[in-house]
């Protein structure tokens, strides 16, 4: 288990175009809504998934995401402010596959950039199809008081507006 606190933000899709970034990955994404927690075990369409953390069953929403060449199951908790625990397990490719093949939904296509500044990595999300032209960038912190540089690309804060959480944008490409 991690305590993630994050802020995100709307991107000026004009200013962010000359940055030079870290690296880039393509990111597919989906969110589960039929899952059973069974003690240290996450069952989904009745596979079942071992979890080390007992914590896990504090997670409200669960994602089956492809990031690059790797495969994840994870977990948040309710973000309170900027904080919520976060859970995250590596399966294995046919794990994934045999999780995705249940599902009827469209899942979430970004690329995620990762631009640093000074100490801080900003995780810049081009949202793709359904979702486009939409632009949303995270900051992970160490502290939800912690003092960071805004660079000139943000437009406005959206942390705590739920209605563009990744959970709920995926709720609108999916009615």
């Amino acid at each position: 288990m991690n305590i993630e606190i994050e802020r995100r933000f709307f991107v000026n899709s004009l200013k962010f175009k000359d940055l030079i970034f870290e690296k880039s990955l393509q990111i597919t994404q989906y969110y589960l809504d039929e899952y059973l927690y069974d003690d240290n075990v996450l069952e989904i369409h009745g596979q079942r998934i071992t979890f080390g953390d007992t914590m896990f069953h504090q997670a409200k929403v669960w994602r089956l995401r492809k990031i690059a060449d790797e495969f994840w199951l994870s977990g948040k908790s309710e973000k309170i402010d900027s904080i919520a625990f976060e859970f995250e397990k590596k399966i294995s490719e046919n794990e994934y596959n045999e999780l995705k093949e249940n599902l009827t939904v469209k899942p979430i296509k970004k690329t995620r950039h990762h631009w640093k500044n000074g100490e801080h990595l900003w995780e810049i999300d081009v949202f793709e199809e359904g979702l486009s032209p939409l632009i949303i960038a995270e900051i992970e912190l160490d502290n939800k008081d912690e003092d960071f540089d805004m660079p000139s690309w943000i437009e406005r804060e959206i942390t705590n507006e739920k209605q563009w959480s990744n959970a709920q944008l995926f709720s609108k490409i999916n009615p």
